[in-house]
């Protein structure tokens, strides 16, 4: 079978060719940086994996305990000739905690070059979804390109006390709650916010990415927004990100959002791999007017607002290549297209930019699609994030379709000539959006010679 893959961790949070990132707050950032790591190791690259606190040691990493700066330097080498990953503390303590190093060595690791990646757990919360901060905490390397302050979603709603926060006492000041009271929506951003002006000041010149971790426990959509109107709203400079995930999950991010964080990011791929057989010839290239039928359909999704746009071919339809040559869209070749169209949808969600949320799947043998459907769709998106949009012609589904990232992993199942549409039936009902449009094109598509004939312009 074909491989295809969903963007991963590293490039959701946009990560270069060397990073220190440093991860902080509570709710999942011990299981971030594992995520991060193994995923790091099985693309090759060399990590080195620490602490400026107290961590339990990881399972499936080498371990290098040294207090000592030259011998840790010294050991990690010699491990790092071997192994993707190391982990490094300074000391063992009771309780098998693992203690950690002092920030310089993480500058002094990355100035050497030591590895490209080092990745730092910079705080503790005693497993607290949130927690209230030390005047020492967090201990940021000040070097840290990448800082990941991380709260957990489950906060939401947790009394603020002993049992549910860490330091609470602290916490009350910090975002303006009162102890014993109920963490609310305004408590959780301010909390994310504090913790972010803490990162800045500690590394100045890193970009921030906030993760809002456990999404899939969110009952709704409510913080979601809340999280991202705030950063919208916010001068706050440095944010390039924000995540929301389920570390847990075998497919993590569940939403992504985008600076500057007024809508989530869209994709469009335009379906063109299919192979044309009650037509008898590629109807794509076929002539419809002035243009080919797949340039009719490329250019209304043009002019639809979609963040990117690409379509998806044969290997061997050279010919669209060199018909777009000269415009900003990309062409993705399917080696798998005689497997059917499920393995068109693979490779578009593999193709996707890191930070689209949601795929606009188009057909090329569709010319008639108006602009307006896209900007319609795209809208209503936006606003409800739902699993499924699409739209509808006088009560009739259509096409394009836009399918939210959370149904991505469901799509990498599909198997034979099977659409988007095969995994419909397995999703939560009120999560499927049809939009009404005035548009008939919506359900027309071209299949045979008898359907070209009747729908192509005059010369």
């Amino acid at each position: 079978m074909p491989l295809f893959k969903l963007p991963g961790l590293s490039k959701c949070v946009g990560l270069g060719e060397r990073e220190i990132v440093s991860a902080y707050g509570a709710g999942g950032k011990t299981s971030f940086l594992l995520r991060l790591a193994e995923e790091l190791s099985q693309e090759n690259k060399k990590v080195i994996l620490t602490t400026t606190t107290h961590i339990l040691p990881p399972r499936n990493f080498p371990l290098v305990i040294t207090s000592d700066f030259a011998e840790a330097r010294r050991k990690l080498q010699s491990y790092l000739q071997r192994d993707n990953v190391v982990a490094l503390g300074s000391a063992m303590l009771p309780g098998d905690k693992v203690k950690g190093i002092e920030a310089a060595w993480v500058d002094e690791f990355f100035s050497e070059g030591l590895a490209p990646y080092i990745l730092v757990e910079a705080d503790g919360a005693a497993r607290r979804p949130i927690k209230g901060y030390a005047p020492y905490e967090p201990v940021i390397p000040q070097s840290s390109t990448t800082i990941v302050p991380v709260l957990g979603a489950d906060a939401l709603g947790l009394p603020i006390e002993a049992g549910f926060v860490h330091r609470p006492e602290l916490l009350v000041h910090q975002i303006g709650a009162a102890e014993g009271g109920l963490i609310g929506t305004d408590h959780f951003i301010r909390c994310l916010f504090f913790m972010l002006e803490r990162g800045r000041r500690q590394a100045p010149s890193a970009r921030a990415v906030p993760v809002v971790n456990k999404a899939d426990l969110m009952k709704d959509k409510e913080l979601l927004y809340a999280v991202v109107g705030a950063f919208s709203a916010s001068s706050l400079s440095g944010v390039s990100r924000l995540l929301f995930t389920a570390l847990s999950e075998e497919f993590p991010v569940q939403y992504i959002w985008g600076k500057p964080f007024l809508k989530p990011f869209v994709s469009c791929a335009i379906l063109s791999a299919g192979f044309s057989r009650r037509m008898g010839e590629d109807k794509l290239s076929l002539r419809f007017g002035e243009k080919t039928i797949l340039e009719h359909a490329v250019g209304n999704a043009l002019q639809g607002g979609a963040d990117e746009i690409f379509i998806v071919t044969r290997p061997e339809q050279e010919w669209v290549e060199k018909l777009f040559s000269g415009d900003k869209i990309r062409v993705v070749k399917n080696p798998f297209s005689a497997q059917g169209m499920s393995t068109s949808i693979k490779a578009a969600i593999s193709a996707c930019n890191p930070l689209a949320q949601g795929v606009i799947f188009a057909l090329g043998d569709q010319p008639f699609i108006d602009p307006e459907v896209y900007r319609a769709l795209i809208k209503n998106y936006s606003r409800n994030l739902n699993l499924v949009t699409y739209p509808l012609f006088q009560g009739k589904k259509g096409n394009p379709q836009i399918f939210d990232r959370r149904t991505w992993p469901l799509l990498l199942t599909l198997q034979g000539d099977r659409g988007g549409r095969g995994i419909i039936p397995l999703l939560p009902e009120g999560e499927i959006r049809g939009v009404e449009t005035p548009f008939p094109g919506v359900t027309v598509d071209i299949d045979t010679a008898e359907e070209y004939m009747k729908y192509r312009p005059p010369e």
